[in-house]
């Protein structure tokens, strides 16, 4: 695992690295979350639609008490890639923070709720907030139409590599990790490492 002098090291070399969540997350956990929104900006001016650069800067920004700017970055998340559950949850809490109409905020549970029904947290909310509503099921996402949302939060094919691939797993990065595999599975040398994560990929989202 890179140490954050080492990834201030490549970033600066850089700028168009996509490795400047995994930097900003490193500012985020040391609570300089001006740091962490500064490194994200500038990353995401090379690459906008980058999930994990979104998610880092709108936590953020949460931090520094730009709740309703870290909200619009959770819907633009949303909006591209509809299951990813901690900006929901993320988003669900600013929401109930601000005092949103529940209908706003039984909307984005009940989506949730589709995807991960089992989530503790996700099922807390949906007991909160939709219990005593009559049951919709939501429309199911396509598979292709998943896929494509994902490779909206788009990596540079030359950086798609299983080692990138291991260290955005062992940071937790499932998401960002499930994209390097996407790339990776589109080249036969690697249809049985791909074939072997993807398992347990799968496994990391479904419990969240």
């Amino acid at each position: 695992m890179f140490k954050t002098n080492e990834l201030e090291k490549i970033f600066s070399a850089d700028n168009d690295s996509l490795i400047f969540p995994i930097l900003a997350h490193c500012y985020y956990e040391k609570k300089l979350y001006k740091y962490a929104v500064k490194i994200c900006r500038i990353g995401l001016n090379e690459s906008p639609n980058n999930l994990e650069g979104l998610y880092i800067l709108a936590k953020s920004l949460l931090m520094r008490g730009q709740s309703e700017d870290a909200a619009r970055l959770l819907k633009k998340i949303l909006k591209q890639f509809p299951y990813h559950l901690q900006s929901t949850l993320l988003l669900i809490y600013i929401l109930e923070s601000t005092n949103k109409n529940q209908l706003i905020i039984q909307s984005y549970i009940r989506k949730i709720f589709y995807f991960y029904p089992d989530h503790p947290q996700v099922k807390s909310f949906y007991k909160k907030y939709c219990s005593n509503l009559s049951p919709k099921r939501e429309k199911p996402y396509k598979k292709k139409s998943v896929i494509n949302a994902r490779k909206t939060f788009s990596y540079n094919p030359k950086l798609a590599t299983v080692t990138m691939y291991k260290l955005l797993y062992s940071q937790n990065k499932f998401h960002d990790a499930l994209a390097i595999l996407t790339i990776l599975s589109e080249s036969d040398s690697h249809k049985d490492f791909v074939d072997k994560e993807l398992k347990k990929i799968k496994q990391k989202l479904k419990k969240g």
